[in-house]
């Protein structure tokens, strides 16, 4: 190997002495929080969304438009698109 070996990585008691920042404690405490809080929510999104395709194809429908809700199967993936639309805001008359 023509001189391409990786440097080595300082230990961790290398760079900091192990004592608590408790700056940095909380924000990784808030962080996991945070990103425990998007993991479940995911569980949930892929839940509902497989709820919804298998709907769909139940009422033999690939797109569903109501009101402001549209949905439609998407062929690759075998997935759904979702959309909802926000209402329009009336134009306020000049007095």
């Amino acid at each position: 190997m023509a001189g391409k070996d990786k440097p080595k990585r300082p230990k961790q008691q290398d760079l900091i002495e192990n004592r608590e920042i408790k700056r940095l404690t909380d924000l990784a405490h808030e962080y996991a929080e945070i990103r425990d809080q998007r993991q479940a929510a995911l569980r949930e999104e892929i839940k509902l969304k497989e709820k919804l395709l298998a709907e769909l194809k139940k009422q033999e429908l690939t797109t569903y438009i109501y009101q402001d809700v549209e949905v439609d199967i998407v062929p690759e993936g075998e997935t759904v698109r979702v959309k909802i639309r926000k209402p329009k805001k009336e134009k306020e008359p000049k007095d």
